[in-house]
């Protein structure tokens, strides 16, 4: 082939993988598409907790600011830039707009990740099933929560660690390190870019015919990745000691708190039906009919380093997932950077079977996409409503200054909605279980001084109802929730109103 002929194929071969990646940044911009029609709906559980925690953090009697919470601080960064923007958009409107941003940065280093391992057939198939997954408001992935937040530092980290053992090891290092730290700070079961590096190099180095400038490359890696994580962590942590956290502490809330809430959190998701409810959504929203293509189709090259690691961390996931007792169908999230990285990898694997790939391929794809549309036609038809936020909005028209407020039990949304601050730590219902198990601390706290002005009963108040009735007015329902006022303030009458959606 003369010069001429070969810059010819070269030209073909550069605009192929151009068009490519242009479809790949096509499913990015979709994926986000699909979520503008709700990001001025009403705040989600979650997004209202984390909203009120981030606003106050700074140093206070809880682990961040006056508040408790099981998670890492980075989490609370993308609450606190919402918040920021409160001057010019509405918090939750802010948050999910940069959810917006997390989701197409995750589909394209998916697609990105892929292309490293299988080349630039592996480039759009990856694009299209994680854009498909994290489109779809029916599997959780709408809800702005630590496994979307954390879903770009995996990807990242997968896309680092591929190229790290292809070329430049120490700069592809530092930045694999840093994500997967950033990662495990957002949410600390996703140690999925950890578990990927481990799988590979244990592979490569079980190779006895890996040369000796590989062994040097791989030790610089390996040696890079630590040195990236130890900044990252080092940064993050230290912006939370300076923002008041105690580093004992919120060791106690990341890791041991989780084993001691197991139970409670298991109780809680069974008697909610979730377990099988999350393994049905997994099966409508197509996560289960695509892992299932791509094991048929890449069941001769499962021993592949790539391949391997990609599987044995989705094994990690549905393992995490399961250790936590919870069964929430946002964590379907975490799955869903090694899924579609996993189904570019098996779209770009030449097949024998051709027709068991393509009745396979099929299924996947019409489970996949079949339930997108129709899923965010119902939730656009079906907006949340949360009477919760309803009250919170409908106590801040009335309440005065200095004016606190509890919510019984563990429904942020309340405290969100009101503006008003709580002289109570736990937002959230799973930790109340964990940390005031016998309400010991709560009843102190009604008894005292320090009395919340507005106490909201969204389930049976159980052994501190009779100091409600001793210390409150009940004014019945308010928007379908039962508040009480304390008996000594006067407070104008409580109307339901309806806030907007943010």
């Amino acid at each position: 082939m003369n010069r001429t002929a070969r810059l010819r194929t070269l030209a073909r071969v550069d605009r192929r993988t151009r068009l490519l990646y242009a479809g790949a940044g096509l499913a990015s911009i979709a994926a986000a598409a699909a979520r503008l029609p709700f990001v001025d709906d009403v705040a989600t559980h979650d997004e209202a907790g984390f909203l009120v925690l981030a606003r106050q953090w700074h140093p206070g009697s809880s682990l961040y600011g006056d508040y408790w919470v099981d998670r890492p601080p980075l989490l609370l960064l993308p609450y606190r830039l919402a918040d920021a923007a409160a001057s010019v958009v509405f918090p939750v409107t802010a948050l999910r707009l940069i959810a917006c941003v997390a989701v197409m940065v995750t589909v394209l280093l998916a697609a990105a990740t892929a292309y490293r391992v299988a080349g630039r057939r592996a480039v759009l198939p990856a694009a299209l099933v994680t854009a498909a997954l994290l489109a779809n408001p029916r599997d959780g992935s709408q809800v702005v929560d630590g496994e979307l937040l954390a879903a770009p530092f995996v990807a990242l980290g997968l896309w680092a660690w591929t190229g790290a053992l292809q070329t430049r090891p120490v700069r592809r290092g530092l930045l694999a390190g840093a994500a997967a730290a950033c990662a495990v700070l957002v949410k600390q079961n996703m140690i999925d870019v950890g578990v990927y590096a481990v799988v590979l190099l244990v592979v490569l180095a079980l190779r006895r015919d890996l040369p000796r400038d590989r062994w040097r490359d791989l030790v610089r890696a390996v040696a890079a990745a630590i040195v990236g994580a130890a900044v990252a962590m080092g940064a993050v942590l230290g912006h939370a000691v300076w923002a008041g956290t105690d580093l004992p502490a919120l060791n106690d809330a990341m890791f041991p708190f989780r084993v001691q809430a197991h139970a409670a959190a298991a109780r809680m998701s069974q008697a909610n039906g979730r377990p099988t409810e999350l393994v049905r959504v997994a099966l409508v929203c197509g996560l289960l009919p695509v892992l299932a293509w791509s094991l048929v189709v890449l069941r001769r090259r499962v021993l592949d380093p790539a391949v391997l690691a990609l599987l044995v961390v989705l094994v990690w996931d549905v393992t995490s997932i399961v250790a936590g007792g919870g069964s929430w169908t946002h964590y379907l999230v975490q799955l869903m950077v090694p899924l579609g990285v996993l189904a570019g990898i098996a779209a770009a694997t030449p097949t024998h079977g051709w027709l068991t790939h393509r009745v396979t391929a099929a299924v996947a794809a019409v489970a996949l996409v079949a339930s997108v549309v129709p899923g965010i036609a119902w939730e656009m038809r079906h907006p949340v409503h949360s009477p919760e936020m309803r009250l919170g909005r409908s106590i801040a028209a009335v309440a005065s200054p200095g004016d606190t407020i509890v919510s019984l039990y563990g429904s942020p949304e309340v405290e969100f909605g009101s503006g008003l601050e709580s002289p109570y730590p736990y937002l959230w219902i799973l930790p109340l279980r964990v940390k005031d198990p016998d309400l010991a601390d709560l009843s102190a706290l009604l008894t005292s001084d320090r009395a919340p002005t507005w106490v909201v009963v969204t389930s049976e108040p159980g052994r501190v109802r009779p100091l409600l009735e001793a210390r409150y007015r009940d004014l019945g329902e308010v928007c379908g929730v039962d508040v009480r006022v304390l008996a000594s303030v006067e407070r104008p009458p409580l109307v339901c109103v309806s806030p907007r959606g943010s």
